[in-house]
This record gives structure tokens, sequence and C-alpha cells, in this order.
């Protein structure tokens, strides 16, 4: 297999899931209703430690993992780490804060 084949297999997979997860972070974000469900931001942060750790291990720029990483850190720190990742809309809304964010 072409390395371009594989390529578009795995990244046509991965947005029709990240397809799916928009859909269902746009409803939650509407409703203003974060529920974390099975994969809440406690969750995700232990994802992103394995993901930067990974990308530093492979050479691979870690800014981005390391972004959201820290969002997720502030959101958790915030006493949202039962929530799902929708949550974090209102940590990137202009101010960033998220100050008052029930």
């Amino acid at each position: 297999m072409y390395k371009r084949q594989a390529f578009t297999e795995v990244a046509d997979r991965w947005t029709r899931t990240v397809r799916a997860a928009m859909d269902a972070y746009a409803a939650q974000i509407d409703a203003g209703d974060y529920a974390g469900g099975e994969f809440p931001l406690r969750l995700n942060a232990l994802t992103l430690d394995l993901l930067v750790h990974a990308s530093e291990d492979r050479g691979v720029a870690a800014e981005l993992p390391e972004l959201m990483r820290g969002l997720v850190t502030k959101a958790i720190a915030a006493g949202h780490g039962d929530d799902s990742y929708a949550r974090l809309v209102e940590f990137m809304r202009q101010g960033g804060g998220a100050e008052g964010v029930g």
C-alpha cells in the first residue's frame, strides 16, 4: 500500500470520527450541558499526556497536544474534570478564563 493511500484511509476514518463528535459537542454547547459521559476531561488529560510524550519521543512537534492539554488542565482545575471535551469551548472564548462558568 502506498503511504499516501494509507494516510488517506486513516485521515478519512479520523475525519468521520471528529464529525460525529462535533455533532454531539454542538448539541452540548447549545444546551450548556457538558455531561462527560464515558470519556470526561480527566480521562482526556491522560490521553493528551500520552500524545505529548509520544510526539516528543518520535521527534514530532508537540505544540498542538500541549495546547489542548493546557486547556484541559485549566478546565479540570476549575472543577470540570467530569465534563465532556465540549466544555473547552468555554475556555476558548475570547478572554479564555471561563470565569463564572457553571
